[in-house]
């Protein structure tokens, strides 16, 4: 799981909830491990960042970062951030993990918008299982992407 998860939304004309979501690893130092995680976060994240201490982060290399399409983030002791790299938006590589959060975010954050709708959401912790199915989450087309973190790696 991430240190972190932001989740913006908007509605558009038609009332349909537009979401993204914004995954943070923070590591003190250690960017090669924290790179690897921040990419596996993007099965369900549109965005995926890692954040390292400022005094630490001149020994990422930020070429690594754009390959890999991962932000890169840094703070100061004063708390001020610093953006070394923004990445692109990106839709995640895994529909069902992706379905997963999106369903946990509906139960948890749009709760009461949902039940002044209408619609009925359950109030009990969503069903992991029955959202994924088998352990096996992740669809063949989509393997090619997680093959990319051995990629990643291999830069390190």
């Amino acid at each position: 799981m991430p240190d972190h998860i932001a989740v913006f939304w908007k509605r558009d004309k038609c009332g349909r909830r537009t979401i993204r979501t914004i995954a943070f690893e923070m590591k003190r130092e250690k960017w090669r491990k924290a790179i690897v995680q921040a990419y596996r976060y993007a099965s369900f994240a549109n965005y995926s960042f890692v954040v390292l201490d400022h005094a630490f982060v001149h020994r990422a290399k930020i070429e690594v970062f754009k390959q890999a399409n991962i932000g890169l983030l840094s703070v100061d002791t004063r708390g001020n951030f610093f953006y070394h790299f923004r990445p692109k938006y990106r839709r995640p590589y895994s529909e069902q993990m992706c379905r997963f959060l999106l369903a946990t975010l509906d139960v948890h954050l749009f709760e009461k918008e949902n039940h002044t709708n209408g619609s009925k959401t359950s109030e009990t912790p969503v069903d992991e299982e029955k959202l994924l199915g088998k352990a096996n989450y992740l669809p063949a087309s989509k393997i090619q992407k997680v093959r990319n973190t051995k990629t990643i790696r291999q830069n390190l």
